[in-house]
């Protein structure tokens, strides 16, 4: 097997190979205010509208991301499970570790939030 490519060239050199994306799969939500009152974020629902059998064979995932000016919130989902909640885990903005936050989140115009569920 050759070594992996960088982040960018990851999705074709697994199909040439016969894998598939596999591993974690980043969800980017940015919540805004429209207004200068700030609203208040109490939490997050996460609902599985379909499941379908695991693949039969090995999938590839290699880490890759972009930051953004907002400092984002990450949290794991187990959309495995019956009632997948939301938990917050440690992450990262440009090289620099952020802590793990949990709701609620507050939100005005000028300052959003971002979470980034990793489900």
């Amino acid at each position: 097997m050759p070594p992996p490519p960088a982040p960018q060239d990851t999705r074709g050199w697994a199909r040439a190979l016969g894998g598939v994306d596999g591993g974690d799969m980043p969800l980017e939500l940015t919540v805004q205010g429209r207004s200068g009152q700030a609203v208040v974020l109490h939490g997050l629902h996460v609902r599985v509208l379909s499941r379908k059998e695991p693949l039969a064979w090995s999938a590839y995932s290699m880490g890759e991301g972009c930051g953004g000016g907002i400092t984002p919130q990450s949290f794991d989902v187990d959309l495995d499970d019956n009632r997948p909640t939301l938990t917050p885990v440690a992450g990262e903005h440009a090289g620099t570790p952020v802590p793990p936050k949990d709701f609620p989140f507050r939100v005005t115009r000028r300052q959003p939030a971002w979470s980034v569920p990793t489900l």
